[in-house]
């Protein structure tokens, strides 16, 4: 039998199945923020940041087949 363990933040209640996205999460209130130089946009992952950085930098991974958009 596989017992998936429970994560609980003790300051909200928040559950989660991995210590890291409960880490991730206590960056919330610790103030450990990740941030964009160009607009502030704040994040608690800097994969989040990576993707948010997209924006400024016009990199579009997807393009549509059908009309040529990019997204």
């Amino acid at each position: 039998m596989f017992v998936t363990r429970v994560y609980k933040c003790e300051e909200c209640g928040y559950v989660c199945n991995q210590s890291s996205t409960l880490k991730a999460h206590m960056r919330i209130y610790s103030g450990e923020m990740y941030k964009c130089e160009e607009c502030g946009f704040a994040c608690n992952q800097s994969s989040d940041l990576k993707k948010h950085m997209r924006i400024h930098t016009e990199q579009r991974l997807y393009k549509c087949e059908v009309c040529g958009r990019a997204f």
